[in-house]
């Protein structure tokens, strides 16, 4: 549900330090393993534009981000603006490719799959399961927040991949990790069940690598994607310049 926004320069300012930069592939690497390892239940986010903005109107949202143990940088918006802070912004952590990472790293863990409908889903554990995973639960998004936990608490993940887009994974990543007894691993996965379902094709390699995937989703799905990225990234600039203007971080 949206609240009456409260993200003022303070808050923007801490969302920007609760981001963690990552040098390199060994640095995932040990944020990773540190996850996999940690005795209590931890939550990873990913932050781009569209969240960026989504912080801006929805405290609830803002609030699970910043509940977070880890967010992490995904797109060349978000590294654009910690250029223009003059921060250095690390590598791009898009989830989409840094998960498969993290799933590498936590092969024999037993995994659920929380997002999406069929077959799409069906298909994504599949896809997994191939690949040596052990998947002991798959739930479609559609359920309402409350409903998740006695579906997790009865089959035990070690690791939780949510794919319901924002903001309701992030709210239920924060809701089960407040619930959770033991370690487990959630993760916002955004697309990455859709695309693991072949329900989302992902952009060529080379369209990937300068950053502008955006552009080939909106192509293929431009009116569902217009307000998000034709407004949104417009949005998203105004806000960058701002920062920039005020200097608060210079």
């Amino acid at each position: 549900m949206e609240t009456q926004p409260v993200v003022n320069g303070a808050f923007t300012q801490s969302l920007i330090e609760k981001v963690t930069l990552i040098e390199n592939s060994a640095a995932a690497n040990r944020v990773f393993k540190s996850a996999l390892t940690s005795p209590t239940c931890v939550v990873i986010s990913y932050i781009n534009a569209h969240a960026f903005n989504v912080c801006h109107v929805n405290n609830d949202f803002a609030d699970a981000l910043m509940n977070s143990d880890w967010v992490l940088r995904d797109g060349k918006g978000i590294e654009m603006l910690y250029k223009v802070i003059d921060r250095k912004p690390g590598i791009n952590m898009c989830g989409t490719d840094t998960i498969p990472q993290l799933l590498s790293l936590a092969l024999g863990k037993r995994v659920a799959l929380i997002g999406t409908e069929e077959p799409y889903l069906q298909q994504a554990a599949n896809f997994l399961t191939r690949k040596g995973h052990n998947i002991v639960l798959t739930a479609h998004g559609f359920h309402s927040i409350e409903d998740y936990l006695p579906l997790v608490q009865q089959t035990k993940p070690d690791v939780i991949i949510l794919g319901m887009g924002m903001p309701k994974q992030e709210l239920l990543s924060v809701f089960l990790k407040e619930r959770l007894e033991g370690p487990c691993v959630i993760v916002n996965g955004g697309a990455i069940i859709d695309y693991w379902g072949k329900k989302v094709v992902r952009a060529p390699g080379w369209v990937r690598q300068i950053g502008v995937e955006w552009v080939f989703r909106f192509l293929l799905e431009p009116r569902r994607l217009f307000k998000r990225y034709i407004i949104g990234n417009f949005v998203f600039l105004k806000r960058v310049v701002g920062l920039k203007l005020q200097q608060q971080f210079i």
